[in-house]
């Protein structure tokens, strides 16, 4: 199989009909499929062929969906960079996956630039912006023009790499997960069915393209001939302006954009009348966020799961089933989710433990990294770091990262569960928990705090305030305070950052913590 036959299967269902609006520009499904085909014959000139890596760092934008029809067409892996990293991680990537081709645009040229002194394989780049190709750069409109579309798609076998989705490094060095044709193909068809979607349906694209979550969203839309609009970022009064004008009926979010939806002023301005879903995953949503959400727009929210090694779906809610608050919903078909012990026993319905991945959703391996690899697929499961519980009726629940737990004298506390408490403050607008050196304990409680502006909220009131709500071993030793939390670009916080400020052998009087939003933009779960 090969995930561009999906494209392929799309045109003989639904003949021709305008699928993606970008920009004022409206895009036909054939003419997307044309210019993803003559791509793949300019760059065939370049000299790409099955397995090599192209490089694509882009904003969202045509461009992107068309690279990525051109490589699987191609039997070339996908290389989908964040343009928000640095040019020595650009670099690392570009190095360690000896790509000599990069798709990018002349906003992130410089670092473009700057990343090939570490990647010396790096033979072209090629722009989307409009300009004739010189000897340093390649114009993409050229390629395409220029270029007879093939014809003959490449025969992909079930364990062909499709996409080579390089982690952000918030755990450690950059890791390339190799996503498969069969993974990524199963996954899109397991996440149109879960959703119910319908040819007609209208899906807003306001995630990254580049990565994982957005990847699949984009390739769904497909399967069910759904019409895209698409954004080159997520701007909330904008996608609220273009759900009313295009009748969307679909869109994927994170929670950080449901929170930007409902802060945008005169929310009565704008028409959500024709919204069914709005999926939301990437980080937990807290049920006050949700419950007003749903009273503010029309349509349900549908908490998902899933991480870059799972392709990236493993669980969701559906529109037709009962709804558990708290719950990310049953798992994908043909996707099996267990909870284990350290010991890799598998336990019963509502006790926590690892969340375990398996099925043909998990990817094929990290590049070049078969220990790694090894350490988190252990008997045909994928290890995900996360912990949580299935209850009696299978629906997943996540309540923490393992690494983001916190050992307190032997005692184990749920960041999750201190940090939903704090939430009830009414002056509290964000907040984040994390372990802290401790010499007795080993670890304590530090809470991040950010604080409602003007409430003059003080670490004292917020420690009176968990006397009464939280256990004693659970209770934050130390509360911070900051404007805003570092966060991903997809809005998840980075524990990491809080974590080296705050947790090493300076423990609980560490350095202030910066005003400013910090991060690396990188992500792994989705």
């Amino acid at each position: 199989m090969n995930v561009a036959d999906l494209g392929r299967e799309n045109i003989r269902k639904f003949g021709e009909y305008d699928s993606l609006y970008f920009q004022g520009r409206v895009f036909s499904n054939i003419e997307m499929d044309l210019k993803g085909r003559s791509l793949a014959a300019g760059l065939r000139g370049l000299g790409v062929r099955a397995g090599d890596r192209v490089g694509v760092l882009l904003t969202n934008c045509p461009e992107t969906l068309f690279s990525y029809t051109a490589c699987f067409y191609l039997g070339a892996w996908v290389m989908p960079i964040l343009f928000v990293l640095m040019p020595e991680e650009i670099g690392y990537i570009l190095e360690d996956s000896e790509a000599e081709v990069i798709i990018t645009q002349k906003l992130w040229l410089s670092k473009v630039l700057a990343a090939r002194a570490k990647a010396p394989k790096l033979k072209h780049i090629v722009l989307i912006d409009p300009g004739e190709s010189s000897p340093e750069y390649i114009s993409i409109r050229e390629l395409i023009e220029k270029s007879e579309p093939v014809t003959e798609m490449y025969n992909t076998g079930d364990d062909d790499v499709a996409v080579l989705l390089y982690t952000s490094g918030t755990t450690g060095t950059p890791k390339g997960v190799m996503i498969t044709h069969k993974n990524l193909y199963t996954n899109a068809i397991a996440s149109a069915d879960c959703m119910q979607l319908e040819h007609g349906d209208v899906s807003l694209i306001a995630l990254p393209l580049n990565h994982a979550y957005g990847i699949l969203t984009g390739i769904t839309s497909s399967i069910y001939g759904v019409k895209s609009v698409l954004m080159s970022w997520f701007q909330p009064e904008e996608a609220l302006r273009l759900i009313e004008h295009f009748r969307v009926s679909i869109a994927a979010f994170v929670p950080t954009m449901l929170i930007q939806l409902l802060n945008v002023p005169h929310l009565e301005r704008f028409d959500t009348s024709s919204m069914k879903i709005w999926v939301c995953a990437a980080a937990p949503l807290r049920l006050d966020i949700l419950e007003r959400f749903e009273a503010t727009f029309h349509g349900k929210v549908l908490e998902a799961y899933g991480l870059s090694e799972a392709s990236p779906g493993v669980s969701t809610n559906r529109i037709r089933m009962p709804y558990k608050p708290g719950s990310v919903g049953l798992t994908y078909p043909g996707v099996q989710v267990s909870i284990q012990d350290e010991s890799g026993k598998i336990l019963k319905p509502n006790e926590r433990g690892e969340i375990c991945v398996r099925g043909r959703n998990v990817m094929k391996g990290y590049y070049k990294k078969p220990e790694e690899t090894a350490e988190v697929i252990r008997d045909g499961w994928l290890h995900t770091g996360d912990v949580g519980y299935i209850d009696e009726d299978g629906y997943l629940f996540l309540t923490a990262r393992l690494k983001d737990l916190i050992i307190r004298g032997g005692e184990n506390i749920y960041p999750v569960d201190v940090e939903k408490v704090l939430m009830e403050h009414p002056d509290i607008v964000d907040v984040s928990v994390v372990a802290v050196h401790d010499e007795v304990y080993g670890e304590d409680v530090l809470a991040v705090v950010v604080p409602r502006p003007g409430s003059g909220l003080s670490e004292e009131g917020v420690l009176e305030f968990c006397e009464t709500r939280l256990a004693k071993f659970q209770r934050p030793k130390k509360v911070v305070f900051a404007s805003m939390l570092p966060k991903s670009a997809v809005g998840k916080v980075l524990k990491k950052n809080l974590r080296k400020q705050f947790g090493g052998f300076g423990g609980l009087t560490g350095p202030k913590l910066e005003k400013k939003n910090g991060g690396d933009g990188g992500h792994t779960k989705s």
